[in-house]
């Protein structure tokens, strides 16, 4: 790139000169103008002569103020001439007083020393990170199935913008990188859902360390995703911005997804459920959410005991903002502290995120204890027994005197339901009988 400037090297001699002429015009106006005139100009002169004055040595010596100055002495140097040729009441023809002027500009044109330069200036483009995120997320569909994904809507607006994004490359450096698990350089302008996380952090930080010919970090990075950071704490993603900022890189961020207010989400109410129950007890589970953002979708809603699944089904809103009530009765797992959760679960065209709510739940070992027994192993007893080993609230042992295992008799005491089969009543012995 060539540039012409002109310099004025001595840019405080135009101002002396302007100072001056201002002050022989003042001289000769009042000793050859009619006084009337005299009084008139007089205090205006005085004015601009001392504002000459002040401006070159108050103001900066700014290439324009140069100009500036050095014009209001050539016209202050005509003033001059022209005050000169009047006193002559004619004696000097216009030419020699076009020709003295003349003479006092080529003598300003010498002393302010202008100098003609020519400038060849070499552009180095500074860099232009650009950071397409590339995650699965990118394929959730906004606004239900038939909706263009995420990845879709971002493709047709850079090919609108092709012509755009073509003349960036004449002022900058364009660098493009993929955003997923991991960073990696792409050769064209699009994007292609792939990896299953999103590391924005890494991302950023890869951005910082690039470097221009000339040892310059990026001018501005341009990050473009729809999601936030899952690779790293959030935090990190703050302190990679924080870091550009301090190189003086700007970060442009342009977000993709749905409309505000329109995020697929779901907001779980509180369970209101007992704090403490029997093994024996039912317990009526109200399970109330606001589903936003799904509107025909479809939700998937489990309640577990732990990490078990005990029920299990689909919720589908018909509206963008749905209140869900679901109803479930459940039975205890069993003697001690439980945890139950409530989770719903959304699908992948909507992001695929689990929202859960969960209470803790004391459960007491009042079991009905029941005792099977009988002289010999039978499959009618055996069968009773899975059966009623099938429902929480029973505890079921089996008792047959012959074997050897079950030698001495049982606590009677610390059974509710003795259930006697073909046995011996003698084999149990009188005082062994439960009252």
């Amino acid at each position: 790139m060539n540039e012409l400037h002109v310099v004025i090297e001595q840019p405080i001699w135009p101002a002396i000169i302007g100072l001056a002429a201002a002050i022989l015009t003042l001289v000769l106006g009042r000793t050859n103008s009619p006084a009337s005139t005299n009084g008139r100009r007089a205090p205006l002169r005085i004015l601009v002569a001392a504002a000459v004055c002040l401006a070159g040595c108050v103001f900066p010596q700014t290439r324009i103020f140069q100009w500036v100055v050095l014009v209001a002495a050539a016209f202050a140097l005509a003033s001059f001439t022209g005050a000169v040729h009047r006193a002559a009441a004619g004696a000097a023809p216009r030419v020699t007083s076009s020709l003295r002027l003349l003479a006092w500009l080529l003598l300003l044109a010498i002393v302010a020393e202008p100098a003609w330069t020519w400038r060849e200036t070499e552009y180095r483009r500074p860099i232009l990170a650009v950071l397409l995120d590339r995650s699965q997320s990118m394929s959730i569909r906004d606004g239900g199935r038939d909706a263009p994904t995420r990845a879709d809507r971002v493709n047709a607006a850079l090919t609108d913008a092709r012509a755009r994004i073509s003349r960036l490359a004449e002022f900058y450096d364009v660098r493009l990188i993929g955003v997923g698990g991991t960073t990696h350089d792409l050769n064209q302008w699009s994007v292609a859902p792939e990896y299953p996380r999103t590391a924005l952090a890494a991302s950023l930080q890869a951005a910082r360390a690039l470097r221009s010919e000339d040892g310059r970090p990026p001018a501005a990075v341009l990050l473009v995703s729809d999601g936030a950071e899952t690779e790293d704490e959030p935090a990190a993603v703050t302190s990679a911005a924080a870091e550009l900022a301090r190189g003086q890189t700007r970060l442009l961020a342009v977000g993709v997804g749905p409309a505000l207010g329109r995020v697929p989400r779901v907001r779980i109410a509180p369970l209101d459920v007992p704090p403490e129950v029997s093994t024996r007890d039912r317990i009526e589970l109200i399970a109330r959410a606001r589903v936003i953002g799904v509107r025909n979708g479809n939700v998937s809603l489990e309640v577990l005991w732990g990490d078990s699944i005990a029920h299990e089904r689909s919720v589908h809103p018909d509206s963008d903002d749905y209140e869900s009530t679901q109803r479930f009765e459940l039975h205890p797992p069993g003697p001690g502290l439980h945890r139950l959760t409530v989770r719903y679960v959304l699908e992948q065209d909507h992001g695929g995120d689990a929202y859960t709510r969960s209470a803790l739940i004391n459960v007491r070992d009042d079991a009905i204890r029941v005792l099977f027994v009988d002289r010999r192993a039978r499959s009618e007893f055996a069968f009773a027994a899975r059966a009623l080993r099938g429902d929480a609230r029973f505890d079921v042992r089996m008792w047959i005197p012959s074997r050897a295992q079950d030698a001495g008799a049982p606590e009677w005491e610390d059974y509710h339901v003795v259930v006697l089969g073909g046995v011996d009543v003698a084999q149990l012995g009188a005082g062994d009988l439960p009252r």
